[in-house]
């Protein structure tokens, strides 16, 4: 595979597993066909970089958990997952047990812009990156 053009391709996705480990069968058999969607483009993304010849050319990985509105403005989308989940929390008047399993990435826009524009501009040389801020 080659391209005299290509310079840096950035694979940007969310998922079940959330670090550059491979999956477990029972983590693959348990995942619905959204997220084994999600993890085949990966391993394809993968391929095509252990596989492009081309010096000075990158490929990245950058998965940013759930994306919210910029800080700036403050804006939320009421109806997605993340304040859907805080609403039940505070109708419930519960949290979910402290633990790795209950923690969610969370990134606003604005930072995951930077850093999709840092992979494609050349500027890391990071292949896999997990945003890891969250609540």
């Amino acid at each position: 595979m080659a391209s005299l053009f290509l310079k840096s391709f950035v694979h940007v996705l969310g998922g079940l597993i959330t670090d550059n480990r491979a999956w477990t069968e029972e983590e693959a058999r348990m995942a619905n066909g959204y997220y084994q969607t999600k993890h085949v483009s990966e391993i394809l993304v993968g391929a095509a970089a252990t596989h492009f010849r081309n010096p000075g050319t990158t490929f990245s990985i950058v998965k940013p958990g759930q994306i919210i509105r910029d800080v700036y403005t403050g804006v939320a989308n009421a109806d997605d997952f993340l304040w859907r989940v805080v609403m039940g929390a505070v109708r419930l008047g519960a949290r979910p047990v402290d633990s790795e399993t209950s923690w969610l990435s969370v990134s606003d826009v604005s930072h995951v812009t930077e850093y999709i524009l840092w992979h494609a501009t050349g500027k890391s040389h990071e292949h896999f990156v997990h945003i890891k801020m969250g609540v």
